[in-house]
């Protein structure tokens, strides 16, 4: 455990921890545990209709927002909106 602890870069208690986990669950152990934090404010659906809004047709993000809203989406604040459109490479 020492050496994949060196190599890997990590402590040697992760490298056991992960190891137990292993043993216990197998190929579940790799699925990521839910975070914690507040939920996300603009949902899958909506972010898929967004991005497609904003593929089509050349709006400034204050435009946009307003068209999400008329649609029936949640409203959030322009700075929500703008980093899910950084995140999607828009800006």
């Amino acid at each position: 455990m020492k050496v994949i602890a060196e190599t890997a870069g990590i402590d040697i208690r992760t490298v056991g921890l992960t190891r137990i986990d292993w043993l216990k669950r197998g190929f579940e152990s790799l699925v990521d545990a839910p975070r914690s934090g507040a939920p996300r404010k603009i949902t899958p659906e909506q972010l898929e209709r967004l991005l497609d809004a904003a593929e089509k047709e050349p709006l400034t993000a204050k435009a946009l927002l307003a068209k999400h809203v008329d649609a029936g989406g949640t409203l959030v604040h322009l700075n929500t909106l703008t980093q899910a459109l950084k995140k999607a490479q828009f800006v």
